[in-house]
């Protein structure tokens, strides 16, 4: 059974598929992601978006602690450059758990983890 990380506890306002990874850091013990994440109008953390932009972001990094396994099961990790110079390595397209293994994948590889449940940290901007 597919599990979708909307449905875990304290995704539920963050949408991902908009969100940029900024760095992933893996070792045999955790793996964090650093992102700028889109949060959704029903987010606690949620102000209006800043002018000429379409969302409200703020930087997380998402836990996986416990780590039990770790899998790139394709990493490419190319940067790209926006508009402000600022560099990310695009989007999470999918993120779900699957079979006691969350799957993550995205335009910057695709990883395999079974850890226990992800956890957020929001970083002040």
């Amino acid at each position: 059974m597919r599990l979708d990380y909307f449905n875990f506890e304290g995704f539920e306002n963050i949408y991902l598929e908009d969100s940029y990874v900024l760095e992933i850091k893996t070792n045999s013990t955790s793996v964090e992601i650093l992102l700028e994440a889109v949060l959704t109008e029903q987010h606690s953390l949620y102000t209006n978006p800043r002018e000429n932009e379409h969302y409200c972001c703020k930087k997380i990094v998402i836990h996986f602690p416990d780590v039990e396994g770790v899998i790139w099961i394709d990493r490419k990790m190319i940067p790209n450059t926006d508009a402000n110079g600022e560099i990310d390595f695009g989007n999470i397209d999918e993120f779900y758990l699957e079979n006691d293994f969350y799957r993550l994948s995205g335009e910057w590889g695709e990883l395999k983890i079974k850890s226990a449940k992800p956890t957020i940290e929001y970083i002040e901007n």
